[in-house]
């Protein structure tokens, strides 16, 4: 949790057109940026607090606190979606609608994956992202005609680029799909 300090700042300096250095490519930023700038946010003290959570920070203590929706909101979509994709996945991997509900309890039920999805980190976005790839990618391997498999294999790309460009890590998406 120690990084939903850090991010939700990131967002807003995004928005305030500030220069920064940042170690992590910028696409989950911009995404919490968005959702900052579509449901409101508010800087109410510095965020170089070591220990600080950024809802203490954020959010009035007489006033409830709805700032933290606005970067909250990205993660908890990009996970939701997440099991979705893990769905269809397992689904057409395994043929196996039973495979595909066991998947999704086990994944749905894992507490990192809650964790994620109600704070504003990038991990789950950068999952959503990679495993989508990798489902399109799938999706790619069946298809008949050159034209479908390689607008396919297109759109995977530009998943695993998406993933790469909210954190380096989502490099493994393309090492996966170039394992398969």
């Amino acid at each position: 949790v120690f990084d939903e300090v850090y991010f939700p700042l990131d967002a807003q300096k995004y928005l305030a057109g500030q220069g920064f250095f940042d170690i992590h490519p910028p696409l989950a930023k911009w995404l919490f940026a968005a959702a900052e700038w579509l449901f409101g946010y508010h800087i109410a003290a510095p965020y170089d607090q070591v220990g600080v959570t950024a809802q203490t920070l954020l959010c009035p203590v007489i006033n409830p606190c709805i700032y933290t929706f606005s970067w909250r909101v990205v993660p908890f979509i990009a996970n939701v979606g997440l099991l979705t994709i893990l769905w269809l996945l397992v689904a057409r991997i395994t043929k196996s609608w039973q495979a595909a509900l066991i998947a999704l309890v086990v994944l749905g039920f894992d507490g990192l994956l809650f964790i994620y999805s109600r704070l504003g980190l990038m991990d789950g976005v950068m999952y959503f992202f990679a495993f989508a790839a990798f489902y399109v990618f799938v999706v790619a391997l069946d298809q008949k005609k050159k034209l479908s498999q390689s607008l396919l294999i297109l759109l995977a790309g530009v998943l695993s680029g998406c993933a790469i460009a909210v954190k380096w890590l989502g490099l493994a998406s393309l090492i996966l799909a170039g394992i398969w």
